[in-house]
């Protein structure tokens, strides 16, 4: 379920926010080099101070 999430906000700001092609590009090639869909969560809580970090792997 995440990896799609994951793949389908790549898409999203490529195409919704009206990129340009090399742009678009530019976040797949960062999206499939970096194993994209190997992404856990992010398990960032935004009201627990002591995890002040974000963790994609």
């Amino acid at each position: 379920m995440w990896k799609l999430i994951g793949f389908l906000a790549v898409v999203a700001l490529a195409f919704g926010q009206c990129v340009g092609v090399s742009e678009r590009d530019a976040l797949v090639a960062i999206y499939n080099s970096t194993g994209g869909l190997t992404w856990n969560a992010n398990n960032w809580e935004p009201l627990n101070p002591a995890s002040d970090y974000c963790q994609w792997t």
